[in-house]
């Protein structure tokens, strides 16, 4: 099923066009990392697919119907989004991880059982049930993060837009994380897009990987497809060793 069509999106801000021509289709079960270095739009991507940012020129459609004919409850019904800065609330994680159901609660029935089983399968599934009657501002960057991840995929969303998501993560839960996000993507016909400094980290759990340079899509396709030494190098503008086994691909930048 299509989640997510971009036709010839130019998006920025009124004085300043950051992407152009972005030409994209994203369909249920794809896990789609953006790498790219700093300054090449993938936050101003997000933003403009999430609806925080108007589009310049070009149209989004999600599920087949214009982003802007959705009223913002129904947007949050279908699109969760995850920052890459982290909130500091007096809620607890509890708390926290329930307003991912608001969007789908009747203003005036409250919460329903089902609800409540979503909340605690999903904190269950990242790993912070116990914590739950903890209060955010005493969790670690890292507890915190998985708090966040765990509201947004508690709205069980159709898309799924994700800001450097495991920059507060050790490398355990950087695994288990994208992990489980990719599973969900894969067994309850969402798609994700996340924007990930770490390109192997990229290699490992995407579906899909997407370069972005200067603005504009650079390549796009299966990860052992586009992560070529060619590409690499016109991104980064230094050379890479890429290696292959039967587990995974990986790279390495070559200081020689």
């Amino acid at each position: 099923m299509e989640i997510l069509e971009l036709r010839a999106l130019d998006a920025g801000y009124s004085s300043k066009l950051v992407l152009q021509d972005v030409h994209l289709m994203i369909n249920a079960g794809q896990f789609v990392s953006i790498v790219a270095p700093n300054g090449a739009g993938k936050s101003t991507l997000l933003k403009t697919v999430s609806g925080v940012l108007p589009p310049l020129n070009g149209a989004i459609f999600l599920k087949g119907k214009p982003l802007n004919g959705f009223s913002r409850r129904e947007t949050a019904r279908e699109i969760a989004v995850v920052g890459s800065e982290l909130p500091v609330l007096d809620y607890t994680t509890l708390q926290m991880v329930t307003m991912g159901r608001f969007p789908h609660i009747c203003r005036l029935a409250g919460l329903k059982t089902e609800d409540h089983s979503v909340v605690q399968a999903i904190m269950e599934n990242v790993g912070i049930w116990e914590k739950r009657l903890c209060q955010c501002r005493e969790l670690s960057q890292g507890e915190r993060q998985k708090v966040i991840i765990a509201r947004a995929l508690a709205q069980k969303p159709k898309l799924l837009l994700l800001d450097e998501p495991t920059a507060h993560l050790d490398i355990c839960n950087q695994f288990a994380i994208l992990q489980l996000i990719k599973n969900l993507a894969l067994y309850q016909d969402m798609a994700v897009i996340a924007v990930i400094h770490d390109i192997n980290l990229a290699l490992q759990f995407s579906t899909q990987l997407m370069f972005l340079k200067n603005g504009r899509i650079l390549a796009y396709g299966k990860p052992q497809d586009v992560a070529t030494t060619e590409v690499l190098k016109s991104l980064y503008g230094m050379n890479f060793n890429i290696y292959s086994d039967a587990a995974a691909t990986y790279v390495r930048p070559n200081l020689a």
